[in-house]
């Protein structure tokens, strides 16, 4: 196996891909209009794609010029969202459906905003709902809970940017109701939707899902006034069905004033706060690096403090690994180090139970470049190090998972100076298949090391830092070796003004 080093900074050309997308139908249930029956899927980016005229209509409201799409992420014009494709759930019910995306917001904030698309049968109609989170809310996401009784403040129609009210008076024309999803793992190791067919699929983490499902009237809306009512944000319960979700009837019970007719003016869409695998790593992340309930640092924490101040003094990488150890953590230091690189005992490997591994990517980093012809002596330069994960860091980090016999809590963690990140395990059989490729064949590594340069390093070392990290979730998203995606996903701390974190998003 190849020895990999890290990558100074050097320029970076990104090529451009196209999204091959097949020519599909609405996918309407040709239910009647009557029909009661409701049904709610999640989506990835490679469902929604098949749908030519959703994703027409996501081209219809991105940015002139804007390529994010490829990105699997649009940036709504002239309101400078951006929106994650990548995860999507659709509701349908009779002949109508939607298509709700969750707009990536700024980070530990109040507000959070959706994108739904809601068909007529031929075409969609954009709208971005926004909702108000209460400190209480925020707290619960936090601790991996969704809040039910949770409506949006305003509607806005994209194209006609024109707004709606929909919290105070306006919550008597929304209905809310609550859908059960059942999931478990298959042998693989995939969590998928459990229908209760007994086809054998389902080995284990049997798990359910609620979904806040909403009701909102828009011909309700427009005529509402200044009248008053109960906000009607008590939930009816439906339980598991068949299919991609939930199905039943959904009940009257407790609407009061807040009572409205479900017609072609109703869109209906389940708010998504955030990802719920996204939630299970950052729930994760903050137990690990947040203050102790008496105000001490965790471990972890402890050496992240340590080395952010020496990010811009060491010419030389320094870090740790933590072994879980009962309620505690053994620390392991490095046995060797060097100016891209450290080392420790034992090959290098992590012992059982490694939970975290932390290392720095110091700004500056002393590089042999050839000699000096007038002395014949090694040519030593300060070049600076990349403020992000390198191609040898994902090599290293998939290795280090399957020693550890692929535990999907496995975190790495990097302190560079433009800020504290962690990797984790997005999808652990793509994180298996990308490191078993790596090993068997240094053709793989070569393809790993060539594109990491050419799309990550070299057109961003005339460009600022947050560059690197735009180019690193890109790759993440769309680097694949045999057909496989990496299966790591990227985060990073939120700090107050005192240099706690307080919270880890999403990248």
């Amino acid at each position: 196996m190849k020895l990999r080093k890290k990558h100074p900074r050097i320029l970076l050309w990104l090529s451009m891909f196209a999204i091959a997308c097949e020519t599909d139908p609405l996918n309407e249930q040709n239910q009647s209009i009557d029909s009661t029956e409701l049904k709610l899927e999640t989506l990835n980016f490679s469902d929604f794609s098949k749908n030519n005229v959703a994703l027409q209509k996501l081209n219809n409201v991105q940015s002139a010029g804007s390529s994010s799409l490829q990105r699997r992420s649009v940036n709504v014009k002239d309101y400078g969202y951006d929106v994650d494709t990548e995860s999507a759930i659709r509701i349908t019910q009779g002949e109508f459906h939607t298509i709700t995306f969750r707009i990536q917001g700024e980070p530990d904030a109040n507000i959070v905003e959706n994108l739904i698309l809601v068909s007529n049968g031929k075409d969609y109609t954009a709208y971005i709902a926004e909702y108000i989170l209460t400190d209480k809310e925020r707290e619960m996401l936090a601790l991996g809970l969704k809040p039910k009784n949770i409506i949006p403040s305003t509607l806005l129609e994209v194209e006609k940017k024109a707004s709606i009210t929909v919290g105070g008076n306006g919550s008597n024309c929304v209905r809310v109701a609550i859908i059960t999803k059942d999931y478990c793992d298959d042998k693989n190791g995939n969590k998928i939707t459990h229908n209760g067919d007994n086809d054998g699929r389902c080995v284990a983490n049997w798990t359910k899902e609620e979904y806040a499902v909403l009701f909102i009237n828009k011909g309700c809306l427009a005529g509402s006034g200044p009248t008053t009512g109960n906000g009607n944000t008590g939930g009816v319960s439906i339980g598991p069905g068949s299919g991609g979700g939930g199905a039943g009837s959904p009940g009257r019970e407790g609407t009061g004033s807040g009572s409205i007719t479900e017609d072609g003016n109703t869109i209906r869409t389940t708010p998504i706060l955030l990802q719920d695998e996204s939630l299970r790593h950052i729930v994760a992340l903050n137990k690990l690096t947040k203050n102790n309930r008496d105000g001490s640092k965790t471990k972890i924490k402890e050496k992240i403090d340590e080395l952010r101040p020496r990010v811009a003094t060491d010419f030389m990488e320094d870090g740790a690994h933590f072994i879980k150890t009962g309620a505690d953590y053994q620390i392991r230091l490095p046995a060797a180090r060097g100016n891209n690189w450290v080392k420790y005992s034992n090959g290098d490997r992590v012992l059982p139970n490694t939970k975290v591994v932390v290392h720095m990517h110091q700004i500056l980093a002393k590089v042999r470049r050839g000699y000096d012809p007038t002395t014949g002596l090694p040519q030593i330069v300060n070049e600076e190090l990349s403020p992000i994960f390198s191609d040898a860091d994902i090599f290293k980090t998939a290795e280090q998972f399957t020693d550890l016999n692929n535990d999907k809590d496995f975190t790495s963690i990097l302190v560079s100076e433009q800020g504290t990140f962690a990797l984790r395990v997005g999808n652990k059989n793509d994180l298996m298949d990308t490191y078993n490729a790596l090993i068997s064949n240094e053709k793989n590594q070569d393809k790993l090391k060539d594109d990491f340069e050419l799309r990550v390093l070299k057109e961003c070392r005339a460009s600022n830092n947050a560059c690197y990290v735009d180019k690193f979730i890109e790759f993440l998203q769309t680097f694949q070796i045999n057909e496989h995606p990496i299966g790591l996903v990227l985060f990073q701390a939120v700090y107050d003004n005192e240099g706690s974190i307080i919270n880890w998003i999403k990248k």
